[in-house]
């Protein structure tokens, strides 16, 4: 009873060890996947609380959007994206991930630099359609994501 008691544990240690070797991998990237799921999520939840404030207060809405995309896609790209100017950008953004998206978002941060610092008034239309396409990017950059996580 004794030694075979033991033989049966220990095949079962072993095929529970080599059980959870073979998972690991899917479990890790169900894992990585509802991460990216969550902070999708959150990402959205932001843009329709900014979307909110575009009526009233135009130019915030234009500063928040500038932030998230800058928070982002900061690891994305290696720089201290909130640290740059517009002209900063233009010359290191397209030697980034972020080269195809390149233009629309310099021109978004030179907007917010237009608005936050040189005190100039910004549409309600203008945010909108930076409102328009960070969420198309940033569905983008969710599908790229979510596709090297399959």
């Amino acid at each position: 009873d004794g030694p075979g008691l033991c033989i049966v544990l220990a095949a079962v240690g072993v095929g529970g060890a080599r059980a959870t070797w073979l998972l690991r991998q899917p479990v890790l990237r169900w894992l990585a996947r509802r991460r990216l799921d969550r902070a999708h999520a959150q990402r959205l939840s932001d843009l329709t609380q900014l979307e909110a404030r575009l009526a009233t207060e135009p130019a915030e809405a234009l500063i928040g959007i500038t932030r998230l995309w800058q928070q982002h896609f900061a690891a994305d790209t290696g720089l201290q994206l909130r640290a740059l100017t517009a002209r900063e950008l233009a010359e290191q953004l397209p030697t980034t991930p972020l080269a195809d998206a390149a233009p629309p978002l310099v021109a978004l941060s030179a907007a917010e630099a237009q608005a936050a610092y040189a005190g100039r008034p910004v549409t309600a239309e203008t945010v909108a359609d930076a409102l328009a396409r960070l969420r198309a990017l940033l569905a983008d950059d969710y599908t790229r994501r979510r596709r090297a996580l399959s």
